[in-house]
């Protein structure tokens, strides 16, 4: 039978039956959480292999070239005919492909970073030193200044030894000989004088030249002769005279006449001679500013005692420390004949005879208060006093100490490590 005509063409589709639905099992939950699972550790391990190897820029190791460069990718799975029923296993081998074509473009899509420049394995082992050099600048920044002091003296006094050969050092207004007699078993007190003259030596070097030599007689006990010996080879500045230990029996004559022989070589070696004892403590500084408006010839300096009354009959300087011009000394050896036979007595007292008697000596200069006895019930002790030129009988250490601190003697002291 014919059929109208109509513009419609005709439904020529065959229906297909659909598949049968799948049914899964009881475990299909887990299945999907395992396949989630997978998936994010296929991304977190591809993350983690990129961001290494753009640290490490491993292009020399071929095991990390290996990880850095993804595997090919798989081929696309197979189109499945709706009439096919797809099994549980072929429908995760589809997702796991898919998951992992989608990582790797999204991954190509991104933009690749720069290479950094190289870094030199020499700046890596100077880093920590410059590190270590900041904190210590920061944490200690006296110690740079104070090794640069040093080395800033060490340098000067090399310069004005003579090493360089350039500078010129100017002359010192008068030239100055301390002889400290003492006994040769007092290397304790020897070893303290030496420390603060020495110290004081930098104040008075452009004024003065100071020298101080140790004194006493001929040396009796064996291991005193082996020390001072030893004493004598590291400091230079032992004299041991001709004669039998004594206080005051010649000691002090035997000094005076011997200075021109050791120390004066046909001319005038020093300008002023002074003889001091071992327990007196002289300011170098005063002394030198003292000594520089005194006259340089028949000079008698010193405290003059008694001291319990303003002026005498029988007055002479303090056997704490006396000084003599040059002159008077060149006397003392050429009066030996006079002298002979009056060096016994108290040795202070005793050279004045000897002035006295010649006529020498007249240029006194008496500068009590200035030098005194350390405080106490003596006449010519009294209180500290800011122009202090000389303290006596310094006995034992406590008073070397108090006096010390008084004149604020470790004042510039600094510190090598910091006080906690």
């Amino acid at each position: 039978m014919a059929r109208p005509w109509t513009s419609e063409k005709p439904n020529t589709t065959t229906k297909v039956p659909l598949p049968p639905p799948v049914h899964h099992s009881s475990t299909s939950p887990q299945l999907y959480s395992t396949q989630r699972r997978r998936r994010l550790v296929i991304c977190l391990h591809y993350t983690s292999s990129q961001l290494m190897c753009s640290l490490l820029r491993c292009k020399y190791a071929a095991a990390c070239t290996r990880s850095c460069v993804p595997s090919a990718p798989r081929e696309p799975a197979a189109k499945i005919p709706r009439k096919t029923t797809i099994s549980a296993s072929a429908k995760t081998n589809f997702v796991w492909a898919t998951a992992t074509h989608r990582v790797r473009t999204h991954s190509a899509m991104k933009p690749q970073r720069l290479p950094l420049p190289p870094v030199p394995a020499a700046a890596l082992l100077l880093l920590p030193v410059a590190l270590l050099a900041a904190l210590l600048l920061v944490v200690y920044p006296n110690e740079f200044a104070l090794q640069a002091s040093l080395a800033g003296a060490a340098a000067c006094g090399d310069h004005q030894g003579g090493g360089g050969g350039g500078g010129v050092q100017a002359a010192p207004e008068f030239r100055l000989l301390i002889g400290v007699l003492t006994l040769p078993a007092r290397y304790e007190r020897r070893h303290l004088l030496r420390m603060v003259y020495a110290l004081q030596q930098p104040a008075v070097a452009s004024r003065a030249r100071v020298d101080v030599r140790f004194v006493f007689c001929r040396v009796g006990s064996p291991e005193d002769r082996v020390l001072v010996s030893l004493e004598a080879m590291a400091y230079g500045d032992v004299v041991e005279l001709d004669c039998p230990e004594n206080m005051d029996n010649g000691k002090t004559h035997a000094y005076f006449s011997s200075v021109p022989r050791l120390f004066g070589g046909g001319e005038a070696a020093y300008d002023f001679v002074m003889k001091a004892d071992d327990d007196t403590f002289f300011r170098l500084p005063e002394l030198a500013e003292s000594l520089s408006r005194a006259p340089r010839r028949d000079l008698y300096y010193g405290c003059m005692v008694p001291c319990d009354y303003v002026r005498g009959s029988n007055e002479y300087m303090s056997g704490m420390g006396y000084l003599l011009s040059w002159d008077l000394v060149e006397w003392i050896v050429a009066a030996a004949a006079e002298i002979e036979g009056r060096t016994g007595g108290p040795e202070d007292r005793t050279l004045y005879s000897w002035l006295r008697r010649g006529g020498r000596g007249r240029n006194r200069v008496d500068v009590k208060p200035a030098m005194y006895n350390f405080p106490g019930r003596h006449p010519c002790s009294h209180e500290f006093i800011p122009d202090t030129i000389a303290v006596h009988q310094l006995k034992d250490n406590r008073r070397w100490a108090r006096t010390l601190q008084y004149f604020n003697f470790t004042a510039a002291l600094k510190p090598f490590y910091p006080v906690i």
